[in-house]
């Protein structure tokens, strides 16, 4: 989300994480296309929907799976996304189902990166620099 834009709205969440629970529900039973059969477990881990809900971005992350598999994973639910869109149509109350594109989610991704800038060698010479500079302060 743009930082300058609004923050999602009350019915926003509300409807983002009932297609959350869906599309989780959706892969959970095994009512996917045919074509996905052979894909690996998948968790749903976000929903989000636009302002006028004609869009919603799902973020998708497969069970056990790494970065690369998650990239491949959301490639493959966007080729299927005119049925999942029609699981939406068919279990929600909405005026139009919102168009439906699935990503991988980058928060795991990006919190391994964090991680790994944090417990660097650098990054802990100047923690240690600061600290011992906050101990000759208060001193």
């Amino acid at each position: 989300m743009r930082s300058n834009s609004k923050p999602p709205s009350q019915r926003q969440l509300r409807v983002g994480e009932q297609i959350r629970h869906i599309f989780a529900e959706a892969f959970q039973t095994g009512n996917i296309p045919k074509e996905l059969s052979d894909i690996p477990s998948v968790s749903v881990m976000e929903a989000r929907v636009s302002p006028d809900f004609s869009y919603c971005k799902v973020f998708v992350l497969p069970l056990g799976g790494d970065h690369e598999t998650a990239l491949i994973l959301a490639k493959a639910l966007n080729q299927a996304r005119g049925f999942f869109r029609t699981i939406l149509a068919k279990q929600m109350r909405l005026r139009v189902a919102p168009e439906v594109r699935f990503f991988a989610d980058e928060s795991e991704h990006e919190a391994g990166k964090i991680e790994a800038l944090l417990s660097s060698d650098r990054v802990r010479r100047d923690l240690a620099v600061v600290r011992d500079d906050e101990k000759d302060a208060s001193e």
